[in-house]
């Protein structure tokens, strides 16, 4: 993968990277989730809007005073552009992407740079659950838990990427080109691992770096949206 590393005076360790569409209030328990964090690394978030129908309500503003947090809008190209927009907009050392319906745990990124910090791995996947308070969010959870379980490698490797929950270093990312292919509707996540895998790398799972991944559909809802996504 090509390299380019941008060096900014003053740049946190950590830059979130959130692609939305029409997904305000989701998105404010996400925010409202960071802003929980316990001794958090410096970070700043990156929210891009991909082009929604409402601007963005005064409630996610209001987040700027907890944290450093920009709103970048762009017409509606898709979430793999999306993303690639936010990580250009972005100055953090190392970029961390998830989605509006994800909750971070409040240990997540002081995890998270722990398990970075003096580590030969570039990439890491953290440790995704589910909702416990509805019947979808634990059958969620006990998918996750099971899958994650099953494909963790004795390295600590896993061959498997969620960008509900995906970090990587600056320097393995071309700013220009992006990380994300974008011809694709779904399955970005799956391409990126398939590039890496070509180049002999996986993500570092970091275990105790926890994301809650929040279904807000109910169980036929979840089957539509499942179905849909295969077929595309």
């Amino acid at each position: 993968m090509a390299q380019e590393e941008r060096a900014v005076v003053g740049a946190p360790e950590f830059s979130v990277i959130i692609g939305i569409y029409n997904d305000w209030e989701p998105l404010n328990e996400c925010l409202r989730s960071l802003a929980c964090l316990e001794n958090p690394p410096s970070f700043e978030v990156i929210v891009v809007d991909d082009g929604s129908e409402n601007s963005a309500p005064e409630a996610i503003a209001r987040w700027a005073n907890r944290y450093p947090l920009t709103v970048v809008k762009q017409p509606h190209q898709g979430i793999s552009a999306a993303r690639n927009r936010g990580l250009q907009a972005s100055s953090g050392q190392i970029l961390v992407f998830t989605d509006a319906d994800c909750r971070f745990e409040p240990n997540c990124l002081s995890n998270l740079a722990r398990a970075a910090e003096g580590s030969p791995h570039d990439y890491f996947q953290l440790y995704l659950t589910g909702d416990s308070s509805s019947l979808v969010g634990r059958a969620e959870k006990l998918r996750l838990m099971t899958f994650q379980r099953r494909i963790l490698q004795p390295d600590g490797r896993v061959q498997y990427l969620n960008t509900a929950g995906f970090a990587i270093r600056r320097s393995q990312v071309d700013q220009k080109k992006g990380l994300f292919d974008t011809s694709v509707p779904r399955g970005e996540d799956t391409l990126l691992l398939a590039s890496l895998m070509r180049s002999g790398q996986l993500p570092f799972f970091v275990t105790d770096a926890r994301i809650e991944h929040a279904i807000p559909l109910s169980l036929t809802q979840c089957l539509v949206k499942d179905v849909q996504s295969a077929y595309l």
